[in-house]
């Protein structure tokens, strides 16, 4: 009697135990993980110079930028040519052919660049550098659909709407806000619609470039945004624009982030924006844990490390699954499109100037904090369960007696 009381015990609190264990190892979705930020900036504001540009242009770009782009996920970079030949980011120079120097270029982490005209006309280079940083930093659209993304499942951002294109994100948003109780963490808002109407598209240049979207393209588009202003898969174009693909991407951002869904998923691009104090505290009531906490920040670098992951990029948007938001294992993978491939200008993640993530270098993963964590956690766990199993028996002696 006294063993099958034991057993029974000791089987209780092993379930608890587990049970536990996998509540705490699977406490984050895929939107949670998207306002966690691992890697360097991944836009960078590069100005060009050589041996004769004066000196009081190189000091106010320093200062502008530097002020300018507080608190932004871009990363200034000044580059004299003549004293840097080597540099890799010299490939931009080479892609926009600059009439001279100096010259300010946008670059993207996929590659993508844009050249900045700092024009002649009249008026101080503090106040022309003043004007292009505030538009790369921050714009009116940018700014509501951050506070929506700390609020809401998701944002589905519509960009030259017509009929159709209204109608297949308001199906997904419904459709989504039906799924909600389902899903492995509550959010209580459903995807908030965000507009861009062909008016507006000049002011939100630096936005739709972000998005890949062409500001002087009259068709409309849908771009899924999740976490901090990251985008999810790809802009959704003509013969992509429909329900069921908008419905596959949104679905994806349920998912639990412990479930066999590619690494890749959860780190889309962010779009160039403005991440102050206030939407940090924000972000951080709403969300239950501080995506700044560098507890967390670990946490989640191993779930992204030790997660599949492939280097083909999402695009076949016809072939995505629509992931439930019960737990589930899942498996997405698509072919690279043609658009997709590598590009010739080098991504701004191999250039030295762009800082890596301050993490401990691991040299193998038995010197890893996590593995010591682990190790620890497992001989507190053994210890727990041999101390209430010799208890258990204890008292069931005393019992029998």
């Amino acid at each position: 009697m006294c063993k099958k009381i034991i057993s029974r015990s000791l089987l209780k609190l092993c379930m608890f135990l587990c049970v536990s264990a996998c509540v705490f190892a699977c406490r984050y979705n895929v939107r949670d993980v998207g306002f966690v930020d691992l890697r360097p900036a991944p836009y960078a504001f590069y100005c060009f110079v050589d041996s004769s540009t004066p000196a009081e242009f190189v000091s106010a770009f320093d200062t502008v930028a530097g002020a300018g782009l507080l608190d932004t996920n871009i990363k200034h970079v000044i580059i004299n040519v003549d004293e840097q030949s080597g540099h890799p980011a010299k490939a931009y120079l080479q892609k926009h052919f600059p009439d001279s120097l100096p010259a300010i270029i946008f670059a993207s982490q996929d590659g993508r660049s844009m050249l900045l005209p700092i024009g002649d006309t009249a008026g101080s280079i503090n106040d022309k550098l003043w004007v292009i940083t505030n538009d790369l930093a921050a714009s009116p659209k940018r700014e509501e659909i951050l506070d929506k993304l700390i609020s809401s499942f998701a944002v589905v951002l519509v960009v030259n709407p017509d009929e159709n294109a209204r109608s297949i994100a308001q199906q997904a948003i419904d459709h989504i806000a039906s799924q909600l109780p389902l899903m492995p963490k509550h959010v209580s808002r459903p995807p908030a619609l965000a507009v861009i109407e062909s008016l507006d598209a000049q002011k939100e240049r630096t936005l739709l470039w972000a998005l890949d979207i062409d500001a002087a393209d009259s068709k409309p588009s849908i771009t899924v945004l999740y976490g901090r202003g990251r985008r999810m898969g790809f802009t959704l174009k003509d013969d992509q624009l429909n329900a069921d693909t908008l419905i596959g991407l949104l679905s994806i951002i349920g998912a639990d982030c412990e479930c066999g869904l590619d690494r890749k998923w959860m780190e889309g691009l962010m779009f160039p924006f403005t991440w102050n104090d206030g939407l940090k505290q924000d972000a951080a009531k709403a969300l239950g844990f501080d995506p700044e906490d560098p507890s967390v920040k670990m946490e989640i670098s191993l779930i992204l490390k030790n997660g599949p992951t492939t280097q083909r990029a999402a695009a076949d948007f016809s072939a995505i699954p629509e992931v439930g938001f019960g737990y589930q294992e899942i498996e997405v993978t698509f072919d690279a499109p043609e658009e997709a491939a590598v590009p010739e200008v080098p991504a701004i993640e191999s250039q030295e100037e762009i800082p890596k993530p301050q993490t401990v270098p691991w040299e193998s993963e038995a010197e890893s904090p996590s593995y010591k964590f682990a190790v620890i956690l497992l001989a507190l766990v053994i210890a727990v369960v041999l101390g209430t199993g010799v208890f258990i028996a204890l008292r069931g002696k005393n019992e029998v007696k």
